[in-house]
């Protein structure tokens, strides 16, 4: 049975930040990723002052998606910070178009798993959310259809890692309760790939060395999942 893991996520450095080294943990045991981006994370750091940030980035996006080793990249043209409510079901148009196309490559002896963020949006990014509900919405429409639509997976920031809320920027959700999280994955084996994926990302290099900081600091190499349920 062949495995296909399509990510859906907001901004260019969100998979490699967030579950890159389980996405490669899955292409190294013979699975086909694909990655959705919605936005071209033109409002984010910009340290070289670069005057075409979202390009820039995208550029970095594909880079670390070769490193990755993933099958495709799809960026959907929005912009950073505009992801809301009234733009909700031409982005899901766009996601939902990419998917079919995917599913159309692929045989009956395939199975099918969304990977994106917390519905919390982790760091409280608007845009995180509004990815995270609507990979949600299309993963619904499309298993109702098509049976070879296995499980959505959010990637997810434990309690014991955030245990308050946080509003040193917007608001950010405490971590989610240990019965809440459904898969714990040690991905300690490809720790080295994942930071070489988030280096990619040479222009967010500031919140790259941060979060790897933070992960190294941690007695264990692992990334956190709640699987949507019925």
């Amino acid at each position: 049975m062949k495995q296909v893991f399509i990510g859906i996520f907001a901004h260019p450095d969100d998979e490699s930040f967030g579950p890159s080294g389980t996405l490669a943990q899955q292409i190294e045991n013979g699975a086909d990723v694909h990655l959705i981006c919605a936005t071209g994370g033109e409002s984010g750091q910009n340290p070289d002052k670069h005057d075409d940030l979202g390009d820039i980035r995208i550029k970095e996006w594909r880079a670390a998606g070769t490193l990755l080793g993933v099958k495709s990249q799809h960026h959907l043209g929005f912009i950073d910070g505009t992801l809301n409510n009234n733009q909700f079901h031409a982005i899901a148009e766009k996601t939902q178009a990419i998917v079919n196309g995917l599913l159309s490559d692929y045989g009956a002896d395939t199975t099918f798993t969304f990977v994106t963020m917390d519905q919390n949006g982790i760091s409280g990014h608007i845009d995180h959310i509004t990815m995270s509900f609507v990979a949600s919405y299309v993963f619904v429409n499309t298993k109702a259809v098509d049976t070879r639509m296995q499980a959505l997976w959010y990637y997810c920031v434990p309690l014991s890692l955030l245990p308050q809320a946080d509003t040193s920027f917007v608001f950010r959700s405490k971590g989610r309760p240990d019965n809440e999280i459904d898969i714990i994955n040690d991905i300690s084996a490809v720790f080295t790939l994942k930071k070489q994926i988030m280096r990619a990302h040479q222009s967010q290099r500031s919140d790259a060395e941060m979060l790897i900081a933070r992960a190294e600091s941690q007695p264990k190499s692992e990334e956190c999942f709640y699987v949507y349920k019925d």
